[in-house]
């Protein structure tokens, strides 16, 4: 397919502009829970991934999921195992959202870099590791929408879920529990500007290869 590289490298970032004045019109966290789902449904990176799929202990009917998500490197063990190779990738990761920060316009590309990457690691440290995550029956947990709440409080479950047009059903399972019981502390403990770089990054990196050659090559 003929992608115009021109045109798309004199537009830069303005594709992204209306998605971005979104995030900067987030103004508190009811309101960031429900750009969560929205920011899905366009290909945003976001903490959760919604989906839906049939339902592994009733094949009758499909159910929706809520899946561990949110990190910028492939898995938990990236942001923690202190072997030379991972401590240069996260070097190395550091320094790519900087550039990539800096291409696209953003302030303080290297403060918010560092920020994405602290907020990463504690989304990280309540992600399951790859042997848990694979474990059928451990997955399978089927919560009412109701008792979400009790789940993961402080957060506003039904403006996630509205966005996402799956407000009104009754239940839906949570892969990995303990995963959104800390995220939903994450959420809660980690101020609106953090979130806010961190939405303006998986955006910028979600579309990256479709912003120009600059951008695409970083």
């Amino acid at each position: 397919a003929f992608m115009d590289t021109t045109t798309l490298n004199q537009l830069g970032i303005d594709p992204l502009k209306p998605e971005l004045a979104k995030i900067d019109a987030i103004g508190n966290k009811d309101q960031l829970m429900a750009y969560f789902g929205s920011s899905q449904i366009i290909g945003g990176g976001t903490p959760m991934a919604f989906y839906v799929d049939v339902d592994a202990k009733d094949s009758t009917r499909y159910a929706t999921h809520i899946w561990q998500y949110g990190l910028s490197l492939p898995e938990k063990d990236y942001y923690f195992n202190d072997a030379e190779r991972f401590v240069k990738i996260r070097e190395a990761f550091v320094e790519h959202m900087r550039k990539m920060f800096k291409l696209a316009g953003f302030e303080q590309p290297r403060k918010s870099a560092e920020a994405i990457m602290k907020l990463e690691t504690a989304i990280a440290k309540d992600h399951w590791d790859v042997v848990a995550s694979r474990d059928s029956t451990k997955t399978y947990n089927k919560y009412a929408l109701k008792d979400l709440a009790e789940l993961a409080p402080g957060v506003d479950w039904n403006a996630y879920l509205a966005a996402l047009g799956a407000d009104k059903q009754a239940d839906i399972i949570i892969n990995q529990p303990s995963y959104v019981t800390g995220l939903a502390k994450i959420i809660n403990d980690t101020d609106l500007a953090t979130w806010k770089t961190y939405l303006r990054w998986h955006l910028l990196t979600s579309f990256a290869g479709d912003l120009g050659e600059a951008f695409d090559n970083e």
